[in-house]
């Protein structure tokens, strides 16, 4: 296992984020994607939230919500809840888009071989891995929650949420 346990709900974020970041083709690459709550000054904005902004992917920290002890090892192992956010304007497609994008992120989490070996580049600390999977860095997908509607100020602006639980 490589995620760094004095830095794990960073590491965890950042492997997400690189695995996320490196979909390609539709709908993936219409996104902008961004570790946090997203700032609208900064990741693909144009004016703003109140105005028009590119559709924005956003990784929230993990929070620890389980810990046991796998038998006769005394290894503990940590269950981590992870919210990925998804927010974008009528002018960027609306409901419709919305949905599409979910799904398609719900699906790749929940094909969990596929995810588990799929191949990314992140940089934990100083040391870059590069052709990682999500298994190489200790990280499992357990499930997935969600797709909540989050309500926003903006009534052309749509936000939604999910949930994956990791095992780390």
């Amino acid at each position: 296992m490589t995620v760094r346990q004095q830095y794990i709900t960073r590491d965890i974020q950042d492997c997400i984020y690189a695995l996320i970041s490196g979909f390609s083709g539709a709908p993936w690459s219409a996104w902008s994607y961004t570790l946090g709550w997203p700032d609208f000054e900064t990741p693909g904005s144009k004016t703003g939230i109140e105005g028009d902004f590119d559709p924005t992917v956003y990784i929230l920290e993990p929070v620890k919500t389980n810990e046991f002890e796998q038998q006769g090892g005394g290894n503990i192992v940590c269950e981590w809840s992870l919210i990925i956010g998804f927010w974008l304007n009528r002018d960027s497609g609306g409901p419709d888009e919305m949905q599409v994008w979910v799904s398609n992120m719900a699906y790749k989490f929940q094909a969990r071989q596929a995810i588990h070996t799929a191949t990314f580049t992140v940089k934990l600390g100083t040391t870059t891995y590069t052709n990682t999977t999500l298994t190489a860095q200790g990280i499992y997908v357990n499930g997935i929650t969600g797709q909540s509607y989050e309500m926003s100020e903006n009534k052309d602006a749509f936000r939604r949420e999910m949930t994956i639980y990791l095992q780390v």
